[in-house]
């Protein structure tokens, strides 16, 4: 298991931009839909390709996240080879497809940051 990515939730694209832009000099590109989480995603390629920047679909489960503030540390990903299993019962009986055509599935909150577990 090695360390993947790391997810940052965001209200709107054009904040996760505009962050994007000031803090990391970075332009997101190519953000893709993801129907699994209701949800837009980008990653920072090719600059930052180990930070994600998300934006839930209005009244996700995911936006549940957003509450309290317009951006949130969301989930720390980890890639799991074909031999590996994670390190605790996963959310969802099946795995999703992701961004970047990855498989994708978490592990129990823990203190509101997920551990989302990756396979290619």
């Amino acid at each position: 298991m090695r360390f993947h990515h790391l997810g940052m939730l965001f209200q709107t694209s054009a904040l996760a931009a505009r962050v994007a832009q000031e803090r990391f000099g970075a332009f997101p590109q190519h953000w893709e839909r993801v129907e699994a989480f209701h949800c837009l995603c980008v990653f920072l390629e090719p600059q930052y390709p180990m930070l994600e920047l998300v934006v839930p679909d209005y009244g996700s489960r995911l936006a549940a996240y957003l509450t309290q503030s317009i951006t949130a540390l969301h989930h720390l990903a980890f890639e799991l080879d074909e031999t590996e299993r994670p390190l605790e019962p996963l959310l969802f009986d099946t795995w999703a497809q992701g961004a970047r055509g990855l498989l994708v599935n978490f592990g129990s909150p823990h203190d509101g940051l997920l551990i989302e577990y990756v396979r290619r």
